[in-house]
């Protein structure tokens, strides 16, 4: 947890936002109320510290920076949730974030990309943003972290990425990609990341694919009954009805590719491959 910010003044908007009084933190963290306030009015929160009162607040990521807790009607019994505006300013700690995230898996991330994100010019992923972290692919290389994800391809060069990925990868049982062909218009579905079924992001655009940055944001939710069954049984139904992209012939990735090249195209990227 970064220990940078204004943690005495993030201490402070959270007591407030659930409603706690500082004499009523200082019972629970076992010290005299006057600890607190001058945790607070110092702008300073011991390191020891930050762990319990996160605990106690339910709140995450107490002293980063840029991060916004939201309150919604279900966040105290089930719901915690991270704000990152997506903007310039907030770039670099939003990949901290993820960077952190991804750190911290030990079992899988699950990953659905069903929405045209790259025709915006300035989206210039052509592979999922986890498996660009080094060290994330070396544990799925390494058969110690399960990444599987599922897309929609709207262009070649994110479909010969997936199967590029899928040659270097897919040998070590932990990655995998499967597919929807691309429908005739529009769907209800939205961005979704999994670590280990605890913490799930919705939305993370690219920053600079809007003309207004500062309403672009992505929610980082440590889900609670019922919400996490909600977003497992949604990841179930979204993995268990596509289409694996390999297999042996690679039939399924001309099936995809015809829809996005002429059979001339998907000749020279298999030879690439």
């Amino acid at each position: 947890m970064p220990t940078n910010g204004d943690p005495g003044k993030n201490l402070h908007a959270a007591l407030a936002r659930r409603n706690v009084t500082q004499q009523k933190l200082a019972e629970k963290l076992h010290v005299g109320p006057e600890n607190v306030s001058r945790w607070i009015s110092k702008n300073h929160v011991p390191r020891a510290r930050v762990s319990e009162i996160e605990r106690i607040l339910t709140v995450k990521g107490l002293t980063a920076p840029h991060e916004e807790f939201l309150r919604t009607n279900f966040t105290d019994e089930y719901l915690y949730v991270t704000k990152l505006l997506l903007d310039e300013a907030h770039d670099a700690e939003f990949r901290q974030h993820m960077n952190r995230l991804l750190g911290g898996v030990n079992k899988f991330v699950y990953y659905t990309r069903l929405c045209d994100f790259a025709r915006f010019d300035t989206d210039t992923h052509s592979a999922p943003y986890d498996l660009e972290n080094e060290g994330f692919r070396t544990r799925v290389r390494q058969g110690r972290v399960q990444f599987h994800h599922v897309e929609i391809f709207y262009h070649p060069n994110r479909l010969e990425a997936a199967l590029r990925n899928t040659k270097a990868l897919a040998s070590s049982g932990s990655y995998s990609c499967r597919y929807y062909l691309r429908p005739p218009q529009a769907v209800p579905v939205f961005a979704f990341r999994s670590w280990d079924h605890r913490h799930f992001l919705l939305g993370g655009y690219h920053l600079r694919r809007s003309p207004i940055p500062g309403e672009e944001f992505a929610l980082i939710f440590e889900a609670h009954e019922p919400l996490t069954s909600f977003f497992v049984e949604y990841w179930r139904e979204i993995w268990s009805n596509a289409t694996p992209l390999w297999d042996r012939d690679l039939h399924n990735a001309e099936q995809v590719a015809l829809t996005l090249m002429s059979p001339e195209e998907w000749k020279k990227m298999k030879n690439r491959l």
